[in-house]
């Protein structure tokens, strides 16, 4: 990594003494996550997937080895080596995660913005984010109310922002993908001033072309700064901000089918097939992002952290939706989508953290608290134009037919007002070097509005002292071995009924969930493993036959989470997971549903990808990757009368790293599902708690070569 690693010595330290970062030049962030460091970003060959230890935020600084919870990362050098360009890509290497059409793990869905933080400050979960921009993605599994108040039950997303270099990088690179989509990035980066008080990071990019469908276009455009302004040798203070526009026209768009099990998901189809997308339709996403955030160390043991962010998310959906009626693929095809148009956010957190014994008990205390309010705007209406059917044996392309609703391109009037705030305070009572006992709670505050089109309030609920807690016992026999046993509740907004239900709008009251996770973590020379069994359950909602959505049973997730992370010998790396979980509904009034699977989680999932040096003579590094993710087959419906084929999806890469005149130079080649097998590549429910009118499915990517060419001057 090129900005310093915090203190690797605390693998090695006494977890009543946690050790400390370099004060003056860490890249401190605001998340129980963790962190992979390697020399110059990972740009080189063999990516050291080995988790340091992670910044003070609601747990403070602490090493992965004793953090207790499930937590993983995607970081700069896969992402980079992989030539993705939409973090989510790769997430299906860790354990649990499913990436669709929100973020999940363990079989459960996120909310808007709740589950998804940038430096551990809450953003939009339902727009883009390019790689290019960040550092990291880290997930953490599982109930996380306690840490950061109302949440899912489906872990917490963070993604890591880029962060200035104390050497000087000027890099360009250039790549093309699929069949003509060339994209052009500058990455600068360094330090300026006396001692280097002023540290920046610029990264810029365009990218226009074809994309992997034939008459399908893309454009990216990006720009961002990051900025370190050290006001002392004990204080930094962070600036960011970032502009990404994300166009694409001529992919297919999603799948949808009825939620009462009287229509069978077929087969994929094969997504080059005419009809699935026109080139008239797909969309637009713009994302502005302003961030700060103050760092202030008091000394070795007591240190505090102020951020706030702001967040703009416009989003133009006019992709195609395909319909499918009854069971012989036949299909109504539709244009747009009705969809919220902006998002606005505006998020803030304030964390102090410290260390200090009362006699022979070492504690870690963390007092906190972290919060958003949000806005969201109306979607079109209507929110889509009919423009044909056919069937997926004779599918048919149709013309375009007018649509853009009552404000085309721009957003529609205010629909919602969301707003969170919780205190957090949290105690690691270390009584000896083995034994130690975490407690952590959030009290917090929610309220909701709900408005018609014509500004009128339809519904609203407020939420005060709503506590969320953890209590974990953590044994750590040495300093490479950690077993936990934790106990969670965490409470989330409640959903709101569909416009299709007889009680329309209708304002769920908020849902509990309850997890018990027993873990165990063992570092083994440079790789680290995770293991974790779980029990998670939550309210689950749905319309029954008199076309109530209320709450109507309970989704209970048993499972175990698998993961290995590092340097499995000095050439050959590996990052990966597997999770086996049995996901069912129980208790509810249906008996076509009641101990039925849930719909989209595959009972079995694995993902691996091996990184390897080739034992080449010369100056000149070679390199290859191979990445494989299976997904046993999932429920396409409640009642479990039709499912989804199981797949298994290969990706294959190459690096050649040389220099030319003095200069690094590295060619980079992937290829994106190798047999390009058909699948469905997620099935989702029409509300994250539940079912609402009906289904999701949505595509796998089709094979597609990427290759990119980098030069650092």
């Amino acid at each position: 990594m090129a900005v310093p690693l915090l203190a690797q010595a605390a693998a090695q330290a006494s977890p009543n003494k946690p050790a400390t970062a370099d004060r003056q030049h860490s890249h401190l962030l605001d998340a129980v996550q963790v962190r992979a460091g390697k020399a110059e970003e990972g740009y080189g060959m063999v990516q050291t997937t080995r988790i340091t230890p992670p910044a003070n935020g609601p747990l403070g600084t602490r090493s992965w080895q004793q953090t207790p919870f499930m937590v993983s990362q995607v970081d700069t050098s896969v992402m980079t080596n992989q030539l993705a360009t939409d973090p989510n890509d790769l997430l299906a290497y860790l354990p649990s995660t499913q990436v669709g059409q929100r973020p999940l793990t363990r079989g459960m869905a996120g909310e808007v913005v709740s589950n998804s933080r940038m430096d551990g400050l809450n953003v939009i979960d339902t727009t883009a984010y390019p790689v290019e921009m960040l550092q990291n993605v880290s997930v953490l599994n599982g109930l996380a109310g306690s840490l950061y108040g109302p949440t899912a039950p489906s872990g917490v997303f963070d993604y890591t922002l880029k962060r200035p270099t104390d050497h000087f990088v000027n890099r360009i690179i250039a790549r093309e993908d699929g069949r003509g989509m060339w994209t052009g990035q500058l990455d600068l980066g360094g330090r300026i001033g006396r001692g280097g008080w002023l540290g920046y990071r610029i990264n810029a990019l365009q990218g226009e072309g074809s994309g992997v469908y034939r008459g399908s276009q893309e454009r990216r455009k990006l720009l961002s700064g990051d900025f370190d302004i050290h006001l002392d040798e004990n204080t930094v203070l962070q600036l960011d901000a970032s502009d990404y526009y994300f166009h694409q026209r001529g992919f297919p768009g999603s799948f949808t089918y009825g939620s009462k099990g009287n229509t069978e998901l077929p087969n994929a189809p094969d997504p080059h097939l005419t009809g699935l997308a026109e080139s008239y339709a797909g969309v637009d996403e713009h994302t502005r992002i302003y961030k700060a955030k103050l760092i202030h160390h008091f000394n070795e043991h007591w240190q505090i952290s102020l951020g706030g962010l702001k967040e703009m998310a416009d989003r133009y959906l006019g992709g195609i939706n395909t319909t499918l009626v009854g069971n012989h693929g036949d299909y109504a095809s539709s244009y747009g989508q009705g969809a919220a148009s902006r998002f606005t956010v505006t998020s803030n957190s304030l964390y102090l953290n410290g260390d200090f014994d009362t006699g022979s008990v070492h504690h870690e205390l963390n007092l906190g608290t972290n919060g958003f309010s949000e806005l969201q705007y109306a979607g079109h209406t209507p929110s889509s134009v009919a423009l044909g059917s056919a069937t997926l044996q004779d599918p048919a392309s149709f013309p375009m037919q007018p649509w853009g609703g009552d404000f085309g391109h721009g957003h529609g009037p205010l629909a919602a007002r969301n707003a969170e705030q919780s205190l957090v305070v949290g105690d690691t009572v270390h009584f000896n070097e083995q034994w130690a006992l975490l407690g952590v709670v959030s009290s917090s505050w929610l309220r909701t509005q709900n408005y018609a089109r014509n500004g009128a309030l339809t519904s609203s609920y407020q939420v005060h002292h709503a506590i969320s807690p953890t209590v974990t016992a953590i044994y750590t026999p040495d300093a490479l071995d950690t077993l936990y046993f934790s106990w969670a509740r965490s409470i989330q907004p409640g959903d709101i009924a569909p416009a299709s239900a007889e009680n329309a709008n209708q304002v769920m009251a908020p849902y509990r969930s309850r997890q018990y996770e027993l873990g165990y973590k063992r570092t083994l020379g440079h790789t680290q493993l995770g293991a974790a069994l779980f029990h998670i359950e939550r309210a689950y909602s749905f319309a029954g036959d008199d076309n109530i959505y209320q709450t109507q049973g309970t989704q209970r997730n048993n499972g175990i989470e698998l993961s290995a992370n590092g340097q499995i010998t000095s050439r050959l790396s590996i990052l990966g997971g597997a999770s086996w979980i049995d996901a069912r509904l129980q208790g509810t009034s249906s008996p076509l549903n009641d101990n039925r699977r849930v719909v989209g989680v595959p009972q079995a999932q694995a993902g691996v990808l091996l990184d390897y040096l080739l034992p080449v003579p010369g100056e000149d590094l070679w390199a290859v990757s191979l990445g494989g993710q299976y997904r046993s087959r999932v429920a396409a419906t409640n009642s479990n009368n039709s499912y989804a084929s199981a797949y298994v999806a290969m990706n294959l890469g190459a690096r050649w790293q040389t220099r030319t005149k003095g200069h690094p130079l590295i060619v980079r080649l992937q290829l994106e599902n190798l047999t390009d097998r058909r699948y469905w590549a997620g099935l989702y429910t029409g509300s994250n708690n539940g079912s609402a009118a009906s289904y999701t499915g949505v595509l796998g990517t089709p094979r597609t070569f990427s290759a990119s060419v980098e030069l650092d001057l």
